[in-house]
């Protein structure tokens, strides 16, 4: 092995530094926001419970969150890397690319909420969805308002992404800003009707891109949109954006399978998985989002500072350890289920019954954490490489597998089995990543030096 430069090993230490720092600002941020959010799910609970209007509005309201995600799931995966390169590389051609970004996901927003708004009034309409009827009208109510989220949060990712690719946190607290507003709309009305959930959701969303373009104005890095694409930057998007939309098209399906099979089940399963969901939320949330948002950045600098060998190092023993910390979270979080379900969920509308209900799903849902968290440090790893056709073929793999799941499962155990199935769709995807990148570091030690 070459020798290495002097002061390597004080920045291998100080690039771990950055990471465990960053993890903690994300962390400290998403308490916040989580709060927030679990004194909403908690209000929600008690002044809708397990109802028709929650099963219409989560309906809508995912399909309609999944383009949304995808978007953020690939710019932070593209962008991250390329605007780390940049800033090293050619700072000043980062203005006009930030505009030209700006511009595109303003248009591509627009495009999907008029084809969502179409779509989904159509698809909503339609014999075989399976909705209960007072869940169908609700749903049929939220389509248009909710058409707005496309442009509004393709641009909430784009901002977020900027400030990541910084190692600037301050957007994760953001994020609670529209629990905080929906929470706020429940309180005030208390009409047991589906506006103050939609319109709540709207208001807070809005408030929150506000909130980021004041952040990224006051760093002079918010230029107005240009509809052109002429910086050179694009070759470095395009290079990977398409193979990553479909990637993450894949995996992103597993969650929205979930509702078209829950709901020809009884009424109220979809609401059910969206409880347990809320919390899971909670507990991914915190670790998975503070281990992608802090890794990423570093694994970026690493790959373009020492190569591929010294981040795949760092990636492997991250992911061992937090695999390893992930084991007692599941024994404590089953124990707890219960407890947890009623303390944040049971009063109001919101009965017996429905905790237990909840809380099977939620132990489910549990087993998933070690490699949900790992697997996020391996692909953070695989997205600095620019692998992507990797992901993609992880992706396709465990969709399949979720599928299948879904289908035998939720036969033997009903909304249960749907729990399980996405359990064991995160043990293979992190179970792919693993071997592929064990591969690839058994390869590069034992090939032969040219």
């Amino acid at each position: 092995m070459a020798a290495r430069l002097p002061g390597y090993q004080k920045k291998v230490n100080a690039d771990y530094q950055r990471i465990i720092w960053g993890m903690i600002y994300v962390t400290f941020f998403l308490i916040g926001a989580k709060i927030i959010g679990a004194v909403k799910e908690m209000a929600v609970a008690w002044q809708y419970g397990v109802s028709d209007i929650i099963d219409g509005y989560l309906f809508v309201f995912n399909l309609v969150n999944w383009p949304v995600s995808i978007w953020f799931s690939v710019i932070s995966a593209v962008l991250i890397p390329l605007a780390v390169r940049a800033r090293q590389d050619a700072p000043a051609e980062l203005p006009r690319f930030r505009a030209e970004m700006l511009g595109f996901s303003l248009t591509m927003g627009v495009a999907f909420g008029l084809v969502t708004w179409i779509a989904l009034r159509i698809l909503l309409e339609s014999p075989w969805i399976g909705l209960a009827p007072g869940a169908q009208h609700a749903a049929i109510a939220a389509v248009g308002p909710f058409s707005l989220l496309l442009p509004l949060g393709c641009v909430i990712s784009l901002f977020s992404v900027w400030m990541m690719s910084r190692e600037s946190y301050i957007n994760t607290l953001f994020e609670g800003i529209p629990a905080l507003i929906i929470l706020l709309a429940v309180l005030l009305t208390s009409s047991g009707r589906i506006e103050p959930l939609i319109w709540g959701t709207i208001v807070g969303t809005f408030v929150q891109l506000l909130m980021l373009s004041i952040s990224l104005a006051r760093r002079d890095e918010l230029q107005p949109p240009l509809l052109q694409r002429a910086s050179t930057q694009w070759q470095g998007i395009w290079s990977g954006i398409g193979i990553m939309i479909v990637a993450q098209a894949a995996l992103s399906l597993a969650p929205i399978s979930d509702q078209f099979f829950a709901a020809h089940l009884s009424p109220g399963s979809i609401a059910t998985l969206g409880y347990a969901n809320r919390i899971m939320a909670l507990i991914l949330g915190l670790g998975a989002t503070s281990v992608h948002r802090a890794t990423l950045p570093v694994f970026s600098g690493i790959q373009a500072e020492f190569g591929d060998s010294d981040s795949q190092n760092m990636a492997l023993r991250l992911s061992g350890f937090i695999l390893a910390a992930g084991v007692p979270i599941v024994l404590i979080g089953w124990w707890l289920a219960p407890w947890a379900v009623a303390i944040l969920f049971q009063r109001g509308a919101f009965r017996l019954e429905d905790t237990i209900a909840v809380s099977e799903v939620l132990r489910y849902y549990l087993l998933q954490v070690p490699f949900y968290f790992a697997g996020i440090v391996l692909m953070s790893w695989t997205t600095s490489r620019s692998l992507y056709r990797v992901l993609l073929f992880s992706a396709a793999v465990v969709l399949v597998i979720k599928l299948i799941c879904n289908a035998v499962l939720m036969q033997l155990y009903g909304v249960n089995g749907l729990a399980m199935g996405t359990s064991i769709m995160y043990l293979c995807y992190f179970f792919i990543l693993f071997v592929f990148i064990y591969y690839l570091r058994w390869r590069w030690h034992h090939e032969p030096a040219r």
